[in-house]
């Protein structure tokens, strides 16, 4: 059997969640935890469900400004193709979600590939400005030890650069390009010279849609409001599990080290990087690991239920079959 590289991500994610689950729950006292999700406040979880689908919600607003200088799209039609592509990353493998969102959107609104995938390159940057700018506010108030410290100061210094480097892109592309090949590119491997290449070009064209429509600063805003109520869904359920160690800013750290563990190959949902990420945060927070493995098996679960809820509603509302989806998707992409 032909090793591509699908299969070779697949094979890789599910022994990786599989570790990683391990880890996590390795020494987790299961009566204890269970015993602590069955005494949660639950309108606290009912509220925290409602903030997930204002978090996607946010999402799909933002995509839609990406999107005004292509084509004005009914905010409705982006909310439905945004809810069911995160769907398909929490049931099918490979993170098939991103290819079913770049089909979706092309299919009912005639938007070329390039496009699409040059707006979802454009929100992936912002997110990371967004996670990296709440950050700051985790570190101004928690001492932490100073390896801890140490990679922030690495992650601010990662933001720092992938400013300029927009910047650049945005105003003086050619020279940017030609300085970016000159020290990075060339070094590289071939194959990965040219991926990065296509990538560049890629997310140029999101920055021209950007500069078109003067929507920058609107969409660094949203992206921003995206991921404080993003934080508000971990400190909720940890409110209502009786975690006072976990404040708002700490809830802010426990998401933006999950946010890096999915980062991770895995099985679909993400399951095991999202528990040893989410649990690995609480500890440094001094919360005890059954009552953190209680706090990120409820949230985990609040979430992909909610996520695969209205993904449903919205797959039954078009009439439309993941699997076929998932096989016109990669046929079509």
């Amino acid at each position: 059997m032909k090793l591509t590289k699908r299969r070779i991500t697949l094979l890789t994610g599910i022994p990786l969640s599989i570790f990683f689950l391990w880890l996590a729950l390795k020494g987790v006292n299961f009566t204890k935890a269970l015993a602590l999700i069955k005494k949660a406040n639950y309108r606290f979880v009912i509220v925290t469900a409602a903030v997930v689908i204002a978090d996607f919600s946010m999402r799909s607003l933002r995509w839609r400004i990406l999107l005004a200088p292509i084509k004005l799209i009914k905010y409705i039609e982006l909310l439905s193709t945004v809810f069911i592509s995160f769907m398909a990353n929490n049931v099918l493998p490979l993170r098939a979600g991103e290819v079913i969102r770049i089909f979706l959107i092309g299919q009912k609104e005639e938007i070329s590939k390039t496009s699409a995938v040059g707006t979802i390159i454009i929100e992936r940057m912002m997110d990371i400005f967004a996670i990296l700018s709440l950050s700051t506010l985790v570190f101004m108030s928690h001492p932490f030890p100073n390896y801890i410290r140490s990679m922030w100061i690495i992650f601010l210094a990662v933001l720092v650069g992938l400013i300029v480097i927009l910047y650049g892109l945005m105003y003086f592309r050619n020279k940017t390009l030609y300085l970016l090949n000159r020290f990075i590119l060339r070094f590289l491997p071939d194959k990965l010279e040219n991926k990065i290449e296509n990538l560049i070009n890629d997310f140029i064209n999101g920055l021209e849609i950007l500069k078109k429509g003067h929507h920058l600063f609107l969409s660094i805003v949203i992206s921003i409001g995206v991921w404080s109520i993003n934080a508000l869904a971990f400190y909720f359920v940890a409110q209502g599990l009786g975690l006072t160690q976990i404040t708002y800013t700490g809830a802010i750290l426990v998401m933006t080290i999950v946010t890096l563990g999915i980062s991770l190959p895995s099985s679909p949902g993400f399951v095991g990087v999202y528990e040893a990420a989410g649990i690995g945060a609480c500890l440094l927070l001094g919360v005890e690991k059954s009552r953190a493995a209680a706090f990120i098996m409820l949230i985990h679960a609040v979430q992909i239920l909610t996520i695969l809820a209205v993904g449903m509603f919205f797959l039954t509302r078009e009439h439309l079959s993941l699997i076929q989806v998932e096989k016109e998707a990669e046929s079509g992409v």
